[in-house]
């Protein structure tokens, strides 16, 4: 885990603040959901969509949307 972190702070070349967010961002949207060991929810913000999580096709969209504006 620690050499992929690396290996994205590379990735972003001149910009070391904006590979940390990304890392962050990342770290962020993999946390919704249900906790698999204890089955708490994380950050759900009550509501019943986020109980299973994120999936991964409408975030490469909006992302791809973000960047392509």
């Amino acid at each position: 885990m620690l050499l992929a972190f690396v290996l994205l702070s590379n990735l972003s070349g001149d910009y070391p603040l904006k590979g940390a967010l990304m890392i962050g961002f990342g770290l962020f949207i993999s946390c919704i959901g249900i906790n698999p060991m204890d089955s708490v929810p994380r950050f759900t913000f009550g509501t019943d969509q986020f109980m299973l999580g994120i999936e991964f096709l409408p975030i490469a969209m909006g992302f791809f949307g973000i960047r392509r504006s």
